[in-house]
């Protein structure tokens, strides 16, 4: 395989730049330089950038949540973060 690139324009998050077949207001665009926007009918769900992930909407899981320290949790516990960079973690509820 070579080293070759698939370039396609940064869109908008009402045409994003790489489209689904069939609906053109569904996909992946740059709203700026370094990140990746996630578009479903012209509305921003998804923004990858440097800090992670920022997602717009409900969150559904199907499955385990973990945490740093590589933990589901058990009952009676919520995931918790302090908001200064430290990452999220389980605890119990008071």
């Amino acid at each position: 395989m070579s080293d070759t690139q698939v370039l396609f324009s940064a869109g908008s998050v009402s045409v994003p730049g790489l489209s689904i077949n069939g609906t053109t207001t569904t996909g992946f665009y740059s709203p700026s330089s370094d990140e990746i926007g996630i578009t479903i009918s012209g509305t921003q769900r998804g923004l990858f950038d440097a800090s992670g992930l920022t997602i717009t909407g409900y969150l559904k899981v199907s499955g385990a949540i973990y945490d740093s320290n590589d933990s589901a949790g058990s009952s009676n516990q919520v995931l918790t973060s302090t908001g200064s960079g430290s990452p999220p973690a389980f605890e119990a509820i008071p």
